[in-house]
Formats: C-alpha cells, structure tokens, sequence
C-alpha cells in the first residue's frame, strides 16, 4: 500500500468527492447503479459513475485517500472483504489526505456550502408521545445564506425565532474538514401531524447551488 498517496492522482470523479462531504455511504450502496447514485446524491443531470468504479474505489483506499469505517472507527478489513458483510456495516470516507486531493481539483468554495434537513419531532421534548411538529434545518458558514435558503425552504407564514440559531466554532463539516465558524437555523412549524405533508418543503435552487467544480465525470488528475 502505498502510504502517502501523495503523488498519486485522485481516481474518483469529482462528484463522488463532493457527495461523500455530506454522506457516507454504505460500501455496497456505493457501486450502486450510476441512476441509483444520481437519485441517492442529487447529481447533476447526465453525471453517470465511471464503468469501474469498483476499481476506482479499490485505488483511492489502497493509496490512502478514502478509508473503510465500521461504528465510526476505521476498519481493518479490506475493501472486497467488506463487500461480504451485510449491508449498512462498512461505510467509506474520504481521508483527509483524499480531502485534500478533492479539495485542490475541485476548487471547493465553502461559503457555498450548505446542509439541510427536515423532518417530524415530538413538540414538547418532556412529552415524546405527544403532539408532533415538523421542522427545518440549514447549516452552513455563511449565515446569510443559511437564512435565505431556510425561509425557501419554510411554508410561507413560518417565523424564525432568534432562539432558532446555534454557532459552530469551530464548524467540523466533514471528518476531515474544519472552518473557524459555522451556523444552524432550526425552525419547527405546525403540531398535531404525525407524518409531515412534504409538499409543505421547498428545495429551493439556492440550496443545491454548484459549492465545486462538477464539470468532469471520469477520473481527474492533473
């Protein structure tokens, strides 16, 4: 194995380096069908995955730019011995060697970079079994931007309460990334409902606005 990787080109396409920022995904899920991985990832229309990615994968952790993690710890299996468990037990992340490779190629700008997710949660945290409320969350570095998409995102009417921020300092966005501040808007609306009505949250384009270069679909060196 070579053990500094440094030298050699990253071999995942760019997108898959972008993807893994907020996601990590299952060893299995990630040699899905390229149509699969389109609607797991939310790629770009026509982004389709390498014809071996398998291969891809296999490089990128023997020189050490991705890693097999089980529980959250760095496994030692081998990555075709992890493709024998069953599924959702290894999930690969890139390193911060592999990071840093993506990071250079891609021209990552993470003053675009944002998070978010929605659900349902109980509206009294001392009464689980009680009423319901759905819920918004963005996170991000630029506050502006959290606060723009979170107000796409919310059914028009919804409020955002002062009491809805939180800072990050530092704010750890991948395993290998860190930036000295961050933020989270957290905004829930509604009660009674026991499943929210998601046509209630909108996408909006400024969440899934393009935070690196996406334009090459093969591996990339330089």
């Amino acid at each position: 194995m070579n053990s500094t990787g440094a030298t050699e080109p990253f071999a995942l396409p760019l997108w898959f380096g972008g993807a893994m920022c907020t996601a990590y995904p299952d060893v299995r899920e990630a040699l899905a069908d390229s149509r699969e991985l389109e609607l797991a990832y939310n790629l770009p229309p026509g982004v389709r995955a390498p014809l071996d990615l398998h291969q891809a994968i296999s490089k990128s952790i023997d020189v050490g730019h991705l890693a097999i993690y089980y529980r959250g710890a760095m496994a030692t299996v081998n990555f075709e011995e992890s493709l024998e468990a069953p599924s959702q037990t290894y999930f690969l992340r890139l390193t911060p060697l592999g990071g840093a490779q993506w990071e250079r190629l891609a021209r990552a700008d993470w003053a675009r970079f944002i998070e978010y997710r929605y659900g349902v949660e109980s509206f009294d945290a001392l009464d689980p079994h009680g009423d319901l409320q759905s819920y918004v969350e963005v996170t991000g570095s630029d506050r502006e931007r959290v606060e723009s998409v979170a107000r796409a995102m919310l059914p028009e009417g919804a409020e955002i309460p002062s009491s809805g921020w939180m800072e990050h300092r530092p704010y750890q966005v991948t395993n290998w990334k860190s930036l000295d501040c961050g933020w989270t808007l957290r905004v829930a609306f509604g009660t009674g409902n026991s499943v929210m009505d998601e046509s209630l949250v909108r996408i909006p384009e400024s969440a899934m606005v393009r935070w690196y270069l996406d334009e090459a679909t093969s591996p990339t060196e330089e």
